[in-house]
């Protein structure tokens, strides 16, 4: 897993594709938090439009309205249409800046947008 993109204040997490032959993805949960906090956040990502056992692959989740200038870590967990679930990745890190936009690619980022899906 690894993540790009690092603002102020969102950063993409990317995973690889954990589909096989014999076990589809219902969903993936994606946990952060600030290095220091004791609880963790989660977001599910998932397929909305088709459901097992033809869900499509989704390897990324954008985290929003994180805190400037902070440092977090992450881990990615798998949950199979079958029932069962991976273990949890290991811990990755990153850091957001202290302000403004660090990604000369996210050209449309919009200051004024504040939400978390």
């Amino acid at each position: 897993i690894y993540s790009d993109s690092l603002t102020y204040n969102k950063v993409n997490i990317y995973w690889s594709n954990m589909t096989s032959l014999y076990c589809n993805i219902e969903k993936y949960h994606v946990r952060y938090k600030k290095i220091g906090d004791s609880i963790w956040n989660t977001r599910s990502v998932r397929d909305t439009t088709i459901y097992c056992p033809n869900s499509q692959f989704i390897n990324s989740k954008t985290i929003y309205n994180l805190t400037s200038n902070s440092s977090y870590e992450y881990k990615v967990k798998a949950f199979y249409c079958d029932g069962y679930s991976s273990s949890y990745s290991s811990i990755n890190f990153f850091t957001t800046a202290s302000s403004g936009c660090l990604d000369s690619t996210a050209s449309n980022y919009d200051s004024l947008v504040d939400f978390d899906d």
